[in-house]
């Protein structure tokens, strides 16, 4: 069962004072009082916790990806570290491992910005199959609500933007087998940027991982038409699973959990990837 392996989890307050970031404001005497601090911090761990995020979506199979993301962050946060250091006069010793990494440190934001666009068809393609089967499936329509249909309208979404790759056959026989594990991330992932939430603040994350890990849950009890007993849309044990303490819940005044909270509509439009415009870097690219 994978689950989601976030930066900030186990940093506690000592921790959190220690991470390169904080630790440079503290010094420099950036930090004008403790909510300035606390703020700094969740900055600073929410960052690293989307950036894993996204890291995994984009190869949702290899946790290798992700690992390299964060060694390229931990050596430009070393690197920066060293600055400082020495334009404070203060002398300081470095080993030749720290040293290499340094001198041979990836800038993380090219790592990821090679890695989203990569395979960027895959990645909204897989977010709105899921959205298009999901939708389907609330609003009653078994007949529509199904891999073979949400692959019929990437296709035309494609065809209609003049886009390579984007044939049903090749969605449903290598697209979504590869991001299916992650077709839940990528899908609240839009669905976040449709109803304009900023997942990079502390409360914008939480309500991306929250909704992916609803429909998670969700996927893993709709068994589409025709297909046998078990047959669900996502396999709850194979997909990225969020953990509980991240995931946003309702709850009465009793404490009784009344289940996930989740951004979602249930107007089918919103989900149907044929009526929606070509995201900012490829509208710039067509």
């Amino acid at each position: 069962m994978p689950i989601l392996n976030f930066p900030s989890h186990g940093i506690d307050d000592r921790a959190a004072a220690q991470l390169p970031s904080v630790a440079l404001a503290i010094a420099a005497g950036n930090i004008s009082d403790p909510a300035h601090l606390a703020a700094l911090v969740e900055r600073d761990l929410v960052s690293r916790d989307l950036l894993y995020t996204l890291a995994v979506m984009c190869a949702p199979e290899d946790e290798g990806g992700a690992s390299q993301l964060n060694e390229a962050l931990v050596a430009g946060e070393l690197y920066e570290v060293m600055r400082f250091l020495e334009n404070a006069g203060v002398e300081h010793l470095v080993d030749g491992v720290t040293t290499l990494a340094i001198a041979d440190r990836a800038d993380p934001r090219c790592l990821l910005k090679a890695m989203i666009e990569r395979d960027w068809l895959g990645h909204i393609a897989s977010g709105y199959v899921l959205r298009w089967i999901v939708s389907r499936w609330r609003a009653g329509d078994g007949n529509s609500a199904s891999l073979a249909a949400a692959a019929e309208g990437v296709e035309v979404w494609c065809q209609k933007n003049k886009l390579k790759g984007g044939g049903a056959q090749h969605i449903t026989r290598n697209v979504w087998p590869k991001y299916k594990t992650a077709s839940h991330l990528w899908a609240a992932f839009y669905i976040c940027q449709d109803a304009k939430i900023d997942i990079s603040a502390a409360i914008g994350f939480q309500k991306f991982v929250s909704t992916a890990q609803w429909l998670l849950e969700t996927a893993s009890n709709l068994v589409p038409k025709g297909r046998r007993p078990g047959e669900a849309v996502l396999s709850l044990p194979n997909g990225w699973q969020v953990p509980p303490a991240y995931v946003l819940r309702s709850r009465t005044r009793s404490g009784v959990d009344l289940g996930i909270i989740a951004v979602w509509s249930d107007d089918l439009d919103n989900h149907d990837i044929r009526l929606t415009r070509l995201p900012p870097f490829l509208r710039a690219r067509v």
